[in-house]
């Protein structure tokens, strides 16, 4: 009896010690509602300027053959915290775009396209 008084203390104080860990700085971010009813195309691999983050985006280039490029779109475009619907030749998701540095506003190939890679 005593030495389940003492293993009941001991997984106790673990999950005490546990929930102390993560509790700490960790605070619950709440996601604004995405809006639902309102779709934004493009065909721009680029990061859309015509759209309102929250919003549906669609990503439809207007030519195929390079299966990285809804990759890269939606690396620049979407929220990442939703669901992303990625097919060869588009993109659909909840528009969030990156914020890019002065550097990276010059060039529009990506990073290991840029250096020859």
């Amino acid at each position: 009896m005593i030495e389940r008084k003492i293993a009941t203390s001991v997984v106790l104080g673990a999950l005490g010690l546990i929930s102390a860990c993560g509790g700490g700085g960790a605070q619950s971010i709440a996601l604004p509602e995405p809006n639902q009813t309102d779709i934004c195309e493009t065909n721009d691999v680029g990061v859309a300027t015509n759209c309102r983050t929250g919003q549906k985006i669609v990503f439809l280039p207007a030519q195929f053959g390079n299966a990285q490029l809804p990759v890269y779109f939606a690396a620049a475009n979407c929220d990442l915290r939703y669901s992303v619907v990625l097919t060869n030749g588009a993109v659909t998701c909840i528009f969030k775009p990156i914020k890019l540095t002065e550097e990276a506003k010059g060039t529009s190939a990506p990073a290991s396209q840029a250096q020859g890679k």
